[in-house]
């Protein structure tokens, strides 16, 4: 193909078969086939080489080099190996350990500022550098769910992220921090509307999460170690789907829900709870589905939960409910469709 430089290492094996093979239609096609059988014939002598051979790709758009098993400290790369056009970013399923290196490496991090989708999940990382927030200006999708982080990487929330997973991690948070938000290298991500810090060790949400996160439309702490909630208002005002289940939690704080006009999903399933709020039905006017199964409500409790107006469904299966069940007729709901 005119204009397609590869690389003087390249196996010529590969450019007869690719002159051999179905003519590919465009100049992206052309690209991906060449991709995708540079790294079959590089895997077969060494597992590395990849990254190496696609430095003469200076038009790729996206890089997915998946279940490659690669032990290559992410950063090696020499400068003008990085594509201009390069938009997504997929190196998931390896045993990357450390990315300090293209962290310390400020030209490539240059060359990567129209990257908008990175995906580092199930590797084996530790510690993301500070620099990451400062370059990567466009990332708009970011997974580093499935690594070994023991600390929220808040330095990511300098970029305008729309989408972060940090799932299945070890990070652990037991006290309540707070960030300097005058400061004006706080972290602050007002784009970020979906946030999964599900399977992790939190045992307090963060108070700097509000201020950092002010837009946030799905937040998931499902299955941590909570086992309080902030005392005072949370109020998330875009909030649309919360999870806490799987937790410790045994009681709601009555201005949790404060500022949550939006919120239509909420699950707590899976806890110690004992008690809600009893003013939530002011502070949920939205909320559509509520999952409160397994935990340890009374009869007494349900009745402030029948005060929240726009229910739908209502799940409160493996509770402690005793006695009389409350009146239908107390329902203030008229949309109630399923009730377990």
């Amino acid at each position: 193909e005119e204009g397609i430089q590869t690389s003087p290492t390249s196996d010529p094996g590969i450019e007869s078969e690719m002159s051999t093979s179905t003519p590919l239609e465009s100049k992206t096609g052309y690209l991906d086939e060449l991709h995708r059988q540079l790294c079959n014939k590089a895997l077969e002598q060494d597992k590395n080489a990849p990254l190496r051979e696609m430095r003469a790709l200076k038009d790729l758009s996206s890089v997915n080099q998946t279940v490659n098993q690669s032990r290559r400290r992410m950063g090696t790369a020499p400068n003008r190996s990085v594509s201009n056009a390069l938009r997504k970013i997929n190196v998931s399923n390896n045993r990357i350990s450390s990315i300090e290196r293209l962290g310390n490496c400020i030209p490539i991090l240059k060359k990567l500022d129209d990257v908008e989708v990175l995906n580092f999940n199930h590797n084996q990382l530790r510690h993301i550098p500070e620099t990451f927030g400062k370059y990567l200006k466009s990332v708009t999708n970011l997974d580093l769910s499935y690594n070994k982080l023991t600390a929220f990487p808040a330095c990511v929330l300098n970029m305008p992220l729309q989408a972060f997973n940090l799932s299945d991690n070890e990070i652990s948070i037991s006290a309540p921090s707070v960030v300097d938000t005058s400061n004006s290298d706080a972290p602050f991500c007002p784009s970020l509307k979906s946030l999964d810090l599900s399977s992790n060790a939190f045992k307090c949400i963060p108070l700097w999460l509000k201020s950092a996160c002010p837009n946030l439309e799905n937040l998931n702490f499902c299955n941590n170690d909570l086992q309080i909630l902030p005392d005072d208002n949370f109020g998330f005002e875009e909030l649309k789907t919360l999870n806490l289940s799987q937790n410790q939690i045994t009681t709601i704080p009555e201005p949790f829900f404060q500022g949550m006009n939006s919120l239509q999903n909420l699950d707590i399933s899976f806890n110690s709870l004992i008690n809600i709020s009893k003013s939530c039905h002011q502070y949920l006017p939205n909320l559509k589905i509520l999952e409160l199964s397994n935990n340890r409500l009374s009869v007494e409790q349900v009745d402030i939960i029948l005060q929240l107006p726009s229910l739908s469904r209502l799940y409160l299966a493996n509770n402690k409910l005793a006695g009389t069940f409350p009146s239908f007729s107390n329902f203030q709901s008229r949309s109630l469709v399923e009730l377990n």
